[in-house]
């Protein structure tokens, strides 16, 4: 599996739980990271690696999460 796809499904699941969580439905999510409800499954797409840092940390945000980002070596 490569390095993008699996830090995509980590991403993804972990926002799927706070909005499970959160008892947050993909409308509300939407609404609360003002985005389409399309871009919300694309974020919750564990497939679907085409996902800007900006999306992500708007996803993060609408869900006080802590969003990091490393490169190592």
């Amino acid at each position: 599996m490569s390095a993008a796809l699996h830090l995509k499904r980590s991403l993804a699941a972990a926002i799927r739980h706070e909005m499970e969580a959160d008892n947050l439905s993909i409308s509300t999510f939407a609404r609360r990271t003002k985005t389409a409800r399309n871009s919300v499954r694309r974020i919750l797409d564990g497939k679907n690696t085409s996902i800007t840092l900006r999306t992500i940390g708007k996803a993060a945000e609408a869900l006080n999460l802590e969003f990091t980002l490393t490169a190592k070596k």
